[in-house]
């Protein structure tokens, strides 16, 4: 705006809502849109400088929408990032955060409340019986009904069954039966006479 009043000998200023421009004869901003007030002692020079007024406003308006791509896609990005980072937790073994109004864990050397399947205390259940696993995991205060603890408790079962499999358990973590011996068989059956 400056180049435009020094190149035209106008002055030039922007009015109108949120503009900052104080009217001093009323003490307030115009209740008008903004707008772009032009004043100077010739026409040509008014009309020059509403000319390059013009062009800068085109200027503006080419760059805040390139601006306005650039934030959409970052936003994009940081959306995709936070999932990927929350698809990360999730396969980790992370825990879902507590709820704000949860208890908080028990401090270091404490044994963790015993679950409610009476199982031993500060043990986990079993992964493969959902019904003991939410109840656990709802004594400490999640919610075990949310999409998000459902997501995480499939996850750690689906960790867990991966897990045994390689180690050469079962599901449920009880060692496989191991492969019959030789010994153990039992005889052929006599040939038939």
């Amino acid at each position: 705006m400056k180049y435009i009043q020094q190149e035209t000998g106008t002055r030039v200023q922007i009015k109108g809502i949120g503009s900052g421009f104080v009217d001093q004869e009323t003490g307030k901003e115009s209740d008008e849109p903004l707008y772009i007030h032009i004043t100077g002692p010739e026409e040509g020079q008014v009309a020059r400088a509403k000319v390059l007024t013009e062009d800068l406003l085109s200027v503006v308006r080419v760059e805040h929408g390139k601006m306005a791509t650039v934030v959409a896609q970052q936003q994009m990005e940081l959306h995709q990032a936070q999932a990927q980072y929350a698809a990360y937790s999730a396969m980790s073994g992370y825990a879902p955060p507590p709820p704000s109004n949860a208890p908080p864990p028990p401090p270091p050397g404490e044994q963790p409340p015993a679950a409610p399947d009476g199982s031993t205390p500060g043990a986990v259940p079993d992964a493969s019986s959902p019904e003991a696993y939410a109840a656990y995991w709802a004594a400490y205060g999640y919610d075990v009904n949310s999409p998000q603890f459902k997501e995480w408790a499939a996850s750690q079962q689906q960790q867990y069954s991966q897990y045994y499999a390689t180690q050469g358990y079962g599901a449920t973590g009880t060692p496989n039966a191991p492969p019959p011996t030789a010994e153990a068989q039992p005889p052929p059956p006599p040939p038939p006479a």
